[in-house]
């Protein structure tokens, strides 16, 4: 019995990458309309990676700017 993991991996991986592009976008504090606008992703993207991020405590939203936090990758 083998189970297919290409799919979830795949998933998790294109998650990942994401997640560490707008970590390194944040070089400074940005607003996620900015951030969506140098990645070029859609609000709904850039906010479910902000809400994922903030959730592991690798960034932080204070008055509408999202400041990445000090984190070991």
């Amino acid at each position: 019995m083998t189970t297919p993991l290409h799919d979830p991996v795949a998933k998790i991986t294109e998650r990942v990458y994401k997640e560490l592009e707008v970590l390194h976008a944040l070089d400074e504090p940005k607003s996620v309309t900015g951030l969506q606008q140098e990645l070029d992703w859609s609000a709904a993207d850039v906010q479910g990676i902000v809400r994922r991020l903030e959730a592991i405590d690798a960034v932080v939203v204070i008055a509408g700017r999202v400041k990445r936090r000090s984190t070991t990758i």
